[in-house]
């Protein structure tokens, strides 16, 4: 009898010690972006520039991000780009239990209806330059920033205008009002996460994505930039670090 106490005992010190080991970060987002429509630009022949136009937009220091489309006739699209620093944050060989990334919506254009924003993991890597403006229409990409058709301008371009990013949605979330808006944890957020992790030079971050079928869907979220650091996005990750055991 005392035997099958001392099992029971250790067994329950034991899972109790697993739950303990569990560890919560908040991450600010390293850097991050808005997409911004550009079709019917036409890149001059053998260079990645549009002749110097202003029409290669971006939005790389400014306070918001943008997502879905704004009430422009043309070009209205907008996507946002966001990355965390993963294995700057979080030690090497920890598993990843749960992700949450959070966002501040403060504005939303003149569509009411709730607006789905899908959150997407990006193929390739892409820039935050110095162009800035806390409006829609963007502002003149500078060096190093992201564009429609510029993964890092002016050199390096998508391989499809708009993003290259995995089709399927990592999680997905109903944007009905201003405030915080949470992509509660999902399995792919979980593995998205744990993969950057695990090789951080593939560490691209997400793509947001907005109800780009209809009008007017827009909606305004906070950046990294905004100086009210309460309202910048964060990404809730509870994790469990390698057992000492496993540490050299």
């Amino acid at each position: 009898m005392s035997g099958m106490l001392w099992l029971l005992v250790f067994a329950a010190t034991g899972a109790w010690t697993a739950a303990s080991a569990q560890q919560t970060k908040v991450l600010e987002a390293s850097k991050d972006n808005t997409l911004i429509e550009s079709s019917g630009i036409t890149l001059k022949s053998g260079t990645n520039s549009a002749g110097g136009q202003s029409d290669v937009l971006s939005n790389g220091r400014g306070p918001a991000i943008f997502v879905g489309r704004t009430g422009q006739t043309l070009n209205s699209i907008r996507r946002g780009l966001i990355a965390f620093d993963i294995a700057g944050s979080i030690p090497a060989g920890s598993r990843i239990i749960s992700v949450r990334l959070s966002l501040t919506a403060t504005m939303r254009a003149g569509e009411r209806a709730p607006s789905k924003i899908s959150v997407h993991r990006l193929l390739a890597d892409w820039g935050e330059g110095n162009s800035s403006t806390d409006g829609g229409r963007g502002a003149p990409a500078e060096a190093g920033d992201a564009t429609w058709f510029h993964a890092i301008y002016p050199d390096r371009l998508w391989a499809h205008p708009g993003g290259d990013f995995v089709a399927r949605q990592s999680s997905v979330r109903a944007v009905k009002a201003e405030g915080t808006v949470v992509w509660a944890s999902t399995r792919q957020l979980v593995a998205d996460v744990q993969s950057w992790l695990n090789s951080p030079e593939k560490n691209y971050g997400w793509l947001l994505r907005g109800d780009e079928t209809r009008g007017a869907t827009a909606i305004v979220f906070r950046s990294h930039e905004e100086t009210d650091a309460a309202v910048r996005p964060q990404l809730t990750v509870t994790y469990r670090p390698p057992s000492r055991r496993g540490r050299k």
